[in-house]
């Protein structure tokens, strides 16, 4: 065991790790592919369909629906994903107040990713199963949940919705790419969609953006560096 051997490897290894760090800017987890230092990182555009359960003016009622994401940081699907693959989405537990509005701490968000692409939003959207069967990118739990309705005799026929995120399982490929806190009132994330509609309807469509902040492979070398601490202090016991 030649410990002067060992710290010089990983000092070489912590320095390449660095130097690969600065030349390449864009970091790519699970196939999609952004630029953490873009100005408007991180941004996704979405749409998506919803419905509820029952009837929306009962408290307790149930709002879910599922969507695709079709740009993120302002880069389209085959550019955010240049190998082939699909960020898609599906998202539950919104339940109604019976005033109105949503219940503050309701809703779940979950992106997978899918390098089959086999989504269909135009020809088959309720096909969550072409959604699920990919492996889980990102999940968002809603710690805030405000809705604005446009007006007329049912108030969720149209309106906004916004949502205050915290990270949910850091199983999902991208946990540790995003920076926890660095949106509005100390959320993870922040989503506002909006939506026109007839409940009567059954389902109906929206649009909306997500936004958060992410880091690339600093972090990573921060690990690096705590080993070589680690290796140097074990170095200097030795030598003691």
């Amino acid at each position: 065991f030649n410990m002067k051997k060992l710290f010089k490897f990983f000092t070489a290894g912590a320095l390449a790790l660095s130097a690969m760090s600065v030349s390449a800017s864009n970091l790519t987890v699970g196939g999609v592919t952004w630029d953490p230092s873009s100005s408007v990182d991180f941004q996704t555009s979405f749409r998506f369909y919803q419905n509820f359960n029952a009837d929306p003016t009962i408290a307790g009622t149930e709002l879910s629906g599922l969507g695709e994401i079709f740009s993120v940081n302002d880069l389209f699907n085959n550019e955010f994903c240049p190998s082939g693959c699909q960020l898609a989405f599906v998202f539950s537990e919104f339940l109604t107040d019976g005033n109105g509005g949503f219940e503050q701490d309701s809703g779940k968000l979950s992106v997978y990713v899918d390098s089959d692409s086999d989504y269909d939003f135009i020809n088959d959207p309720q096909n969550s199963g072409n959604i699920t069967d990919g492996t889980l990118w990102l999940e968002l739990i809603a710690t805030s949940v405000v809705f604005e309705t446009n007006g007329g005799a049912q108030s969720y026929n149209s309106g906004s919705l916004f949502v205050d995120w915290i990270l949910g399982t850091d199983t999902a490929l991208a946990y540790d790419f995003f920076v926890p806190g660095s949106q509005p009132n100390g959320s993870d994330a922040f989503s506002d969609t909006s939506a026109s509609f007839l409940v009567s309807a059954g389902s109906f469509k929206g649009t909306g953006s997500l936004y958060a902040d992410t880091v690339s492979a600093p972090s990573t070398i921060a690990v690096f560096g705590l080993s070589l601490l680690g290796l140097g202090a074990v170095k200097r016991r030795r030598k003691a």
